[in-house]
């Protein structure tokens, strides 16, 4: 726990104004979208949410060069418990600053329209439109994504956004198409040129919506979860090898 808290301090010694920055970036474009347009507008948001996986992915810049590098592992820490400290950092520190800033730039942006505009009515719907942008499907896939620059963060030294962005562009094309052949193939089998199912219309075939509509959901969960628990996992095992 000691250890911890050392490299905590020694985390914010380091990089608080560069945080501040981000976070100060937020709140500054959540007040302006407020105070100008009309209504909480979608930038403040999309850019936070860019800024977590962001902040993920360069949990472990220290590593993309030999100086900070040497100077990072003689940090006297357990190897768990400095990648312990990068995973609070980007999972429950940065995340809650970002929500914070884009809440406390929101508020500013309403008390400024209220003070420039006191006659009209204004709507308050700052946290209304925050949780509906920011359901569970998507802060889930948030955190997934953050699990997985986290892992290429220490596998690539902390020069892995790039090189992370284009393995998934690759790994979704190579899905894409071995999906589309799988079913190109399997229509071809069993169904011979110009010949139609035999009394069989595939839309007279009805599943309960409500029963897909759960499974999906949990389907959705169940995969993110465990994108998770294996990215982190690995990050563990990486990361005692780098150290090592």
């Amino acid at each position: 726990m000691k250890n911890l808290e050392k490299l905590f301090r020694q985390y914010f010694i380091t990089y608080w104004k560069r945080d501040l920055t981000y976070f100060g970036v937020i709140a500054a474009l959540a007040l302006i979208s407020v105070w100008w347009g009309s209504g909480f507008m979608s930038s403040a948001k999309a850019v936070a949410g860019f800024l977590m996986i962001y902040y993920a992915a360069r949990s472990f810049i220290e590593l993309s060069r030999s100086n900070k590098a040497i100077n990072y592992m003689m940090i006297p820490a357990k190897p768990h418990e400095k990648v312990t400290s990068k995973l609070l950092l980007a999972n429950v520190y940065f995340v809650a600053g970002c929500l914070i800033s884009l809440i406390a730039g929101g508020a500013m942006g309403y008390l400024f329209l209220y003070i420039s505009e006191p006659s009209n009515s204004i709507s308050f719907t700052l946290f209304e439109d925050i949780f509906n942008t920011y359901t569970s499907n998507l802060i889930i896939n948030i955190f997934a994504f953050i699990s997985i620059f986290f892992f290429t963060s220490i596998y690539f030294k902390g020069k892995n956004i790039v090189k992370t962005v284009l393995i998934m562009a690759g790994l979704g094309f190579l899905g894409f198409a071995m999906s589309f052949l799988t079913i190109y193939i399997n229509f071809k089998a069993i169904t011979p040129a110009r010949m139609l199912f035999a009394g069989a219309n595939l839309g007279d075939i009805h599943y309960p919506e409500e029963l897909v509509s759960k499974v999906t959901e949990i389907a959705h969960y169940a995969i993110n979860i465990g994108i998770m628990i294996y990215f982190y996992t690995l990050s563990y095992i990486r990361f005692k090898e780098t150290e090592a």
